[in-house]
């Protein structure tokens, strides 16, 4: 009985600790994509909208790389192989989203299309972050 206790508890705990770092990945997106979107903001005035919207996203992808880094996976790894990893994760992610919008934008509405796609985008991400790019 005790066994099976402890088995329990193993599994909790592991559930646990998924989860809260499944929930600092979400809250380091959040992040980063505020900072997209100030950037965004503040540079629209002065530049044409792909420009700002560019430098907003290089803003927000190297705020969540940080946050990533050391809030959420919390490595002590070289930053230049996990940048170099965590950018093509970011390659990956995109792509991924292009081919699930293509396989299943027709057969629904672009919102529901895009929340599908951005659900295994998000889960496909935390995955490759993980156990790839931060060892974790």
């Amino acid at each position: 009985m005790t066994h099976l206790i402890s088995l329990c508890s193993g599994r909790f705990h592991a559930a646990s600790r998924w989860l809260t770092i499944f929930s600092r990945y979400g809250l380091a997106g959040l992040l980063g994509t505020s900072a997209h979107y100030a950037v965004m903001w503040f540079l629209l005035a002065q530049t044409p909208p792909v420009v700002a919207s560019t430098f907003g996203a290089i803003c927000g992808c190297l705020l969540n790389y940080f946050f990533s880094r050391t809030f959420v996976f919390r490595t002590d790894l070289p930053i230049r192989p996990t940048l170099v990893r965590f950018s093509t994760v970011g390659l990956i992610c995109i792509a991924a989203n292009g081919i699930v919008l293509t396989l299943i934008g027709p057969l629904m509405s672009l919102p529901l299309a895009q929340l599908i796609a951005t659900g295994i985008v998000l889960i496909l991400g935390f995955s490759l972050n993980k156990y790839w790019t931060f060892h974790a």
